[in-house]
Order: structure tokens, then sequence, then C-alpha cells
């Protein structure tokens, strides 16, 4: 009798462990067909646009959605919004003021090479990211923590998140000229392709739902960069007491 208990606990130990494990892998599963999807906030893209018009700054769509703007003239989709800035003396505390005086809050900032490369606000929950591309004599340059190839390594500071990386990348383009729209009323790139071609490769006009990075115009340095997370007072204090900006 003791034995047949036995047995009769080790079996359903086992078809309990069967059916967590089962149940363990359809959600696996769920979460990566449905739950990795980021969000769609197209819904935002006149707000947001509007704000960018309004802080009257050389600040001009980049990236995903410069290439909205141009190659699609709408928002099909959006998880997030980015815009560059070329001028340093803008990329400043100043900046971040006016921003937030329009409702968005700053909750993170990026370094790579020694210098903050992106300063990133939230809007009703979705980012609104400004990237400083750097001048040079013929060309622009990007410069980014290599988030796209490496994982990070967390740490805290000063009530901060950061998410360092061993290395960061740098895409450069001809160097980009700016133009005001009327009918937008934002600054935009003269040669928006030229920008394209660079970060998305020569087939930038056809759409693609994933691999859509040409990494063949892809600089990497082996030196750490990092991205701060937090509250917005705090990341202000850091940039001070760092002198980042």
């Amino acid at each position: 009798m003791i034995l047949k208990q036995i047995e009769h606990y080790l079996k359903q130990t086992a078809l309990i462990s069967l059916i967590r494990q089962h149940i363990k892998k359809g959600k696996k599963g769920k979460k990566g067909k449905n739950c990795s999807k980021a969000q769609d906030y197209s819904y935002l893209s006149g707000e947001v646009l509007s704000i960018i018009s309004s802080l009257k700054q050389p600040i001009y769509p980049m990236f995903g959605t410069l290439l909205s703007l141009h190659r699609d003239k709408k928002f099909l989709y959006a998880d997030d919004y980015d815009f560059a800035i070329n001028d340093k003396s803008y990329f400043n505390f100043n900046l971040i003021s006016d921003i937030e005086e329009h409702g968005l809050i700053l909750n993170s900032f990026s370094i790579a090479n020694d210098e903050v490369v992106e300063l990133s606000f939230k809007y009703k929950d979705v980012s609104v990211d400004i990237f400083l591309i750097k001048d040079g004599t013929d060309d622009s340059t990007h410069l980014c923590p290599n988030f796209r190839q490496e994982k990070s390594t967390k740490s805290f500071d000063s009530n901060l998140k950061i998410r360092t990386y061993p290395s960061y990348f740098s895409v450069s383009y001809p160097k980009i000229k700016l133009e005001k729209s009327i009918k937008l009323d934002l600054w935009f790139p003269k040669d928006p392709e030229s920008i394209f071609k660079q970060h998305y490769g020569n087939d930038w006009n056809i759409p693609k739902i994933d691999n859509f990075i040409d990494f063949n115009n892809y600089q990497f340095y082996d030196k750490p960069s990092a991205t701060y997370c937090g509250e917005s007072k705090h990341l202000k204090a850091y940039l001070k007491k760092k002198n980042l900006l």
C-alpha cells in the first residue's frame, strides 16, 4: 500500500511538472507572438510634431520618423519618435526646460565617446528622442551605445538605473543641411535619401517589418557607452554634477 501511494505520488508529481512545462512554453510562445510587439503611438504624431514645431529651434525629424514623413507621407506605425539637432550649442539644459514646458518629461539620456548623444523624453507613454548629430567638414555623424549587438550590464548611481555597453557605434552621413517645411512648420534635411541609404541601405524605399538596418555603414568602437534612466530631477542633477551638458 505504501509503495503504491509513493508510486501514485511520483506519477502525479511528474504529471504536474509536465503540465507546468507545457503552460510555460505556451506563455513564452504567446509572448513572443503577441506581447513582444511594441505599442503603436502613431495617433500621437500630430501632437508630437506640433510640440517640436513650437520649440522654434533647428530640430528635425530623423530615422524612422523622417522615413515615415518622407516615404509614407504619414505615420503607418510609430513605437517612438526620433528627432535630431546638429548645433551643439542648442543641446543643453535650456532645451530640456523648453521641451518639458510642453509636457514632455526627461526620462533618460545616453553617452557615447564620453559625451551626451541623446536625450529621451516621455509624452503620454511614448518616447520622444532628441539626438545630437555631430557636424564635420563634409559629413554629419550619429553616435550611439551599441544596443543593437551587445547586452548591457545594469548598475545604479544617484537614483539612476544605468545600462552600460562594452562599445558604441557611429554612422556618418553626407553633411546634413536643413530647410524649412512651410506645410509642417518643421526643419527637414534637404537630402533625406542620403541618410536613408547610410542607415537602412539602398533598398530603404521598400517597407520592412524587421532586419531593416544596414550594418555595412556602421563603425564600432570598443569603448564603454551607457544609457541612464530615472526621474527628470535626478537625471538633470547628474548631468550638472558631471558637467555633461
